[in-house]
């Protein structure tokens, strides 16, 4: 599916929730950084989640904080080589597929992500601040 139609199906809620993994949620954060960059990307995708998972009657799996992480996250890598596309930023980072869930936790603990305040709204890292500009 093209970078557009992606945007357009996920924003629509018409993207299945099985087409919806973590590469799916690294791509729309990708596209909307490349777009809007990242400050308005993580305002437009936590709107456009929200309004996906209530659409698929999925909405207590929302998760403000991880969702705000997973953009500072994308956009961390993104600034350490922004001449790559989406694909190629994966092969160079492999661990924003495989080691994501270790990226998150080098930030966050366990019990502040289990926390329902941190479903609800974003918690800044209780570990290590992200590296922002």
């Amino acid at each position: 599916m093209k970078d557009q139609e992606f945007l357009t199906a996920f924003g629509s809620a018409q993207l299945p929730p099985d087409q919806f993994d973590h590469k799916a949620h690294l791509r729309l954060a990708y596209l909307q950084i490349k777009q809007h960059g990242r400050d308005t990307a993580s305002e437009l995708i936590s709107k456009q989640i929200k309004d996906y998972t209530i659409h698929w009657g999925a909405a207590t799996k929302y998760h403000q904080t991880l969702t705000q992480a997973a953009v500072y996250t994308m956009s961390q890598f993104m600034d350490r080589k922004p001449e790559l596309g989406f694909e190629d930023l994966l092969r160079h980072f492999p661990r924003l597929l495989t080691g994501f869930n270790e990226l998150i936790g080098q930030h966050y603990s366990k019990d502040l992500l289990a926390s329902e305040e941190a479903r609800e709204r974003y918690l800044e890292p209780d570990k290590l601040p992200f590296d922002v500009a």
